[in-house]
């Protein structure tokens, strides 16, 4: 751990390469957002076509683009030597219209693998839109010695997602 003036490992990269996407990700949807006077739009005026003058109209409710995230695992999965156990993690949904989904998938606190493998699946509805994304791999233990396990392995996998999604928020300017 390099905190503790040692090398940096994969979880050390890992974790700073998620910090980096999530400042990135909230500093976009800073950026993208307007000020609350601009969210609050006044009364629509409309002509009545008439000589009495304006009829107000209702006004639209404003539309911003927030930051989410979310972390899920599949849970500890024990698997004896030279198993091969399939894994999934539960699935994360998204709000109104997901923009910049960033999935990170990883194995951790793992034990006596041989090796492992994930990837990320988006699940999409009927016309194409991204609606959630979960994990899933398998991870395989150790080979046996001699006629001998040298002992079961464990791992859970994890998934990260950092995501935006549109957000409407109905102001009054009574």
């Amino acid at each position: 751990m390099k905190m503790l003036g040692g090398d940096w490992s994969r979880g050390d990269l890992l974790a700073l390469i998620g910090v980096l996407v999530a400042i990135l990700g909230i500093w976009i949807a800073h950026r993208d957002t307007r000020t609350s006077e601009q969210q609050q739009p006044g009364p629509v005026r409309e002509s009545s076509g008439g000589a009495r003058g304006e009829v107000i109209g209702t006004p639209h409710p404003a539309i911003t683009v927030v930051p989410r995230s979310a972390d899920v695992s599949s849970g500890q999965v024990n698997f004896g030597c030279e198993e091969t156990p399939p894994v999934r993690t539960p699935e994360v949904f998204f709000g109104a219209n997901p923009g910049d989904i960033q999935p990170r998938p990883e194995w951790v606190q793992t034990d006596n693998v041989k090796g492992h493998n994930q990837e990320v699946i988006y699940d999409k509805d009927p016309a194409n839109h991204v609606k959630g994304v979960f994990a899933q791999g398998s991870i395989t233990g150790l080979d046996k010695q001699l006629f001998n396990c040298p002992g079961g392995g464990h791992g859970t996998l994890a998934l990260h997602v950092t995501w935006t999604e549109e957000q409407t928020s109905t102001g009054s300017n009574h």
